[in-house]
């Protein structure tokens, strides 16, 4: 394995690929955001007695308020106005403040799943080449094929993450597809960082049998992802887990709930276009809702043009 990390226009992704160039870990790490595992400082605002801590607005300049402010549960005796290091410990989401624990370090880290690995480090201002879009925008599917004709169908609902084993087309048998797809729903769930409750419909009629096998299997294929809780089978023969929730999906990341790709995914994809127009000043063609997440000199790359028309993750790069 080795991992790719790239940084750029705000932002720092993580790839960690296997040797055959597939995806198994993706990890964005934004500077607009308060991310998990990331430290910063700030000043504590208010005490919370019900819930035994304090708020603290963070030094970061942020364009989503939700991000800015952090609780920290802790006994310590502060006060309005002290200046603490908060490491985040869950990242803001819906509205809800950012969740961290005090701390006396001040740096910026990335998970440690890159320990071990060797490194490519990638700035993405020079980068036109590398295939980490391309990656993102595969493991951002919801049908993954297998071998002769089977897939797994991968849906969110209000509640719960929902994955289907459909057989239809594939002439194999039922026990063997379920073995194929265990494994491959297992890697999914790490890669796209699924979340919460987690029901899966294998192929066809489960004996108890069976169904251990499959327990037993997907119990060894996540005993590393300390998160996951396997309950095993419901009445209605669906596999059911439970998954601790510390950072977001790889859906929630990239995609807006209109399932268009992210103004902050997007902007490095834009930048990668116009570089590569090595000749004469490219003309961007983008939505005006993209132009804020845009860098300041864009202008001293490309001419940018906007059409309120097209989609919102929409762009054109012409030469």
């Amino acid at each position: 394995m080795k991992a790719i990390l790239q940084s750029g226009f705000g932002q720092k992704i993580l790839t960690v690929m296997e040797n055959d160039g597939t995806p198994l870990y993706f990890r964005i790490q934004r500077e607009n955001m308060l991310n998990f595992g990331e430290v910063v400082s700030g000043k504590v605002i208010q005490r919370n007695e019900t819930l035994r801590g304090y708020f603290v607005k963070t030094d970061k300049k942020s364009r989503i308020d939700m991000c800015c402010s952090v609780f920290i549960p802790t006994n310590e005796k502060l006060k309005e106005g002290d200046s603490v290091f908060v490491e985040i410990t869950k990242e803001a989401r819906l509205g809800k403040d950012a969740t961290g624990r005090l701390t006396a370090e001040t740096a910026c880290r990335l998970p440690d799943i890159t320990a071990n690995l060797p490194q490519e480090i990638s700035p993405i201002e020079n980068d036109t080449t590398n295939l980490t879009d391309s990656l993102i925008e595969e493991a951002l599917e919801a049908d993954i094929g297998m071998a002769r004709g089977a897939k797994i169908h991968i849906e969110r609902t209000n509640g719960c993450w929902c994955i289907d084993v459909d057989s239809a087309t594939s002439l194999l048998p039922l026990r063997e597809i379920n073995a194929q797809a265990v494994e491959l729903i297992a890697k999914q769930i790490i890669l796209k960082n699924l979340s919460g409750i987690i029901l899966i419909d294998f192929a066809g009629f489960k004996s108890k049998a069976e169904q251990a096998e499959l327990i037993l299997q997907i119990k060894r294929l996540l005993k590393r992802d300390k998160r996951t809780t396997v309950y095993g089978f419901t009445r209605t023969k669906l596999l059911e887990l439970k998954r601790m929730r510390t950072t977001a999906s790889l859906i929630d990341s990239f995609l807006t709930p209109g399932g268009y790709i992210t103004p902050t995914a997007l902007v490095p994809m834009i930048m990668r276009a116009v570089f590569k127009i090595k000749s004469g000043k490219a003309v961007l063609v983008v939505h005006p809702g993209i132009l804020p997440y845009l860098p300041q000199d864009i202008t001293a790359y490309c001419e940018v043009r906007t059409n309120g028309d097209v989609a919102p993750d929409f762009f054109e790069v012409k030469g």
